[in-house]
């Protein structure tokens, strides 16, 4: 269980490790942008910015095992 006392969404245990644009994430999830880049601040491990014609795009980086290192709340 999250150290929130609410489990995540069923979309994030759903996710592969991998590469992931807010676009991307809006398809897979059916949530809005705002709801992703929440979801992603709180629980992507890393994010980069690309810049291309005028327009950025962020690519947020998803990694299984660092997800699930920060749902286990220590004991003690």
């Amino acid at each position: 269980m999250s150290k929130m006392g609410r489990p995540p969404a069923q979309w994030l245990l759903d996710l592969s490790d991998g590469e992931y644009t807010v676009k991307d994430l809006m398809k897979i999830s059916g949530k809005t942008h705002q709801g992703v880049r929440w979801a992603m601040f709180k629980y992507a491990k890393s994010k980069r910015y690309e810049q291309t014609r005028g327009h950025l795009t962020v690519y947020y980086t998803w990694d299984v095992a660092h997800f699930t290192e920060l749902l286990v709340v220590p004991s003690g």
